[in-house]
């Protein structure tokens, strides 16, 4: 009763089960900080344990980041559809976990699979990282009833422990895990099992953030489970689409069809090394910054100004 209040025929957070709810999105974030960060700060070092060099382990891991941030768009899009936040957030992260906890396993010393260690990081943790980091804030900004006369300073609030509890799931990763990771803690972990144990408790952080967020279920504003039948993205396309008739319009095209070859080059010279395919990747890279700065200098092309035209700035 102190969380939750009868109205009409359902039941809706009170005051202290919204500051509730907004707690579980800060430690839900803290968790998938440790994970992340976890993964992303050990992963060179158990590349070259492998038998990787040192330069290809650094490119791996830079696409690694790359597709975690990547995928941000692939969840924000599917949280602006029929799908919703609060399912996009509770579907990715289940991908979050079960690839934590693959990638823990492929590191075991007695195991070491580095292709069941890339499914688990490259497909599973980069593409659950993008359906919390791009939707997890705003959803935990849904918490704060718009109807609150403080509702700006609360705001403020849960901005200010989210964006901390981020920095200080960065210094346990880097500060306590990773040491573990490459050196184990002697004489309790020995450091052949340092990446097991340390990949096992970030597995363990996303599931307990996983459980957090599900137990939180009742406490969410309804608000957090509104869906739109039209993405932003798709209006975004659209308009683009309008505009191709006009030759700035041909340029934009080039331009955002440029960004998932760019991606594809990327990958691809990560696992082979080509010089030719270097400098195709940076004559694509120049072509593409070059039109998307041309293009959308001025977006008069695209019609009257709106929420579309400037965000395409």
């Amino acid at each position: 009763q102190a969380f939750l209040r009868q109205s009409g025929t359902r039941f809706v957070p009170t005051l202290h089960g919204m500051v509730l709810s907004a707690a579980f999105i800060i430690v839900i974030e803290f968790c998938e900080r440790v994970g992340y960060y976890t993964f992303q700060s050990t992963q060179k070092s158990w590349l070259q344990n492998q038998g990787y060099s040192n330069a290809s382990s650094s490119s791996m891991n830079q696409i690694f980041g790359l597709l975690s941030y990547i995928s941000c768009f692939f969840g924000g899009w599917l949280a602006e559809t029929s799908l919703g936040r609060y399912w996009t957030i509770m579907a990715l992260c289940v991908v979050y976990v079960v690839g934590c906890f693959l990638a823990a396993i492929a590191a075991h010393a007695n195991i070491e699979n580095v292709s069941l260690y890339l499914v688990g990081t490259f497909v599973l943790i980069a593409l659950g990282t993008g359906g919390i980091k791009p939707n997890v804030c705003t959803f935990g900004a849904d918490q704060i009833d718009p109807k609150d006369p403080m509702v700006e300073q609360k705001k403020e609030s849960f901005f200010l422990y989210f964006y901390l509890t981020i920095n200080v799931g960065c210094v346990v990763a880097f500060g306590f895990l990773a040491n573990v990771a490459t050196g184990g803690l002697p004489p309790y972990i020995p450091a052949d099992e340092g990446y097991f144990f340390a990949y096992m408790v970030a597995a363990c952080f996303m599931a307990i953030a996983l459980l957090i967020y599900v137990s939180g279920t009742r406490l969410y504003r309804q608000d957090s489970f509104r869906t739109n039948s039209e993405s932003v993205l798709g209006l975004c396309w659209n308009r683009l689409l309008s505009g191709r008739s006009h030759i700035l319009g041909k340029v934009a095209l080039l331009g955002w069809a440029l960004i998932p070859a760019l991606i594809v080059a990327s990958i691809i010279q990560a696992f082979f090394t080509s010089a030719a395919l270097t400098m195709v990747s940076l004559v694509l890279d120049i072509l593409c910054i070059v039109c998307l700065c041309v293009a959308h200098r001025d977006n008069s092309w695209l019609g009257s100004a709106d929420a579309v035209t400037r965000g395409l700035d």
